[in-house]
């Protein structure tokens, strides 16, 4: 009973510290202190955090407290979806549907797509509709 008590207690901590480091980090980037937020998030991503991947992903593709890197923008934003970040699966989408700084793959769009409707977005959900009301990378279904 003790052990389980204390183990409570030490996961509960490292969550608590896992959430204050991505507020140091957001803190950072709000107030302008791209390089620390940069710093941050990389330490997190390194990590597997979910959210600090997303926000790394972000920085790197405009070239927001680090030089620009699309490359490492895209590994970042891909590990962040395959983790479950909804907003990555979505971004992944629209940058496929209309080849923005990907290639332009409507399947792959619709991959995106699907995966952050099945997790619950809304967006995805509607982005998903309309790739399957126009036809584009999946068979027409009106």
């Amino acid at each position: 009973m003790r052990m389980t008590r204390l183990l409570i207690i030490v996961l509960a901590s490292l969550s608590l510290l896992a959430c204050s480091d991505y507020q140091r980090a957001r803190s950072a980037y709000e107030g302008g202190n791209y390089p620390k937020a940069f710093e941050l998030f990389k330490k997190m991503s390194e990590a597997g955090d979910i959210r600090a991947e997303y926000d790394l992903s972000l920085m790197y593709l405009q070239g927001i407290g680090t030089k620009q890197d699309l490359n490492q923008a895209w590994y970042w934003m891909r590990k962040a979806a395959d983790h479950g970040n909804q907003l990555a699966m979505v971004e992944l989408g629209g940058r496929h549907e209309y080849g923005v700084d990907l290639d332009k793959d409507e399947t792959k769009a619709v991959y995106w797509f699907k995966k952050a409707a099945l997790a619950g977005n809304s967006v995805g959900r509607y982005n998903l509709a309309k790739m399957y009301m126009d036809g584009r990378g999946v068979p027409q279904d009106p």
